[in-house]
């Protein structure tokens, strides 16, 4: 029961890339293939009371979490780009997911390359 009402909260849509690098002589090339598509989940917003502040520039932090099944393997590093509310947005997995009974959970963080 308590499964079946977590995969209720599981509203966005997520695709995990793992990063390969393939060696070519004395070449290295790195790319990002899919591992898992369209894997139903929800992200998380978390405010922190605290804020980052320069003379230029104001952060405030925020953490991301996704929350999602059990069977995706997420690695550290892994990429994840997730539809919420007719959104994509790119993260990167700063954690392997911690599993739970119900579901497992990951931290994200904001990937360099976000559209």
């Amino acid at each position: 029961m308590e499964l079946k009402r977590a995969k209720m909260l599981f509203n966005d849509k997520c695709d995990i890339y793992e990063c390969v690098q393939e060696v070519s002589g004395a070449v290295t090339k790195t790319e990002y293939r899919i591992k898992y598509q369209s894997v139903p989940c929800r992200i998380s917003f978390i405010k922190s009371g605290s804020n980052n502040e320069s003379d230029t520039q104001s952060t405030q932090n925020r953490g991301i979490r996704l929350f999602l099944d059990n069977e995706p393997h997420i690695k550290s590093g892994d990429i994840i780009t997730v539809v919420h509310m007719d959104r994509t947005e790119k993260f990167k997995a700063a954690s392997e997911g911690k599993h739970y009974a119900t579901h497992q959970e990951t931290e994200l963080d904001v990937f360099e390359n976000n559209p």
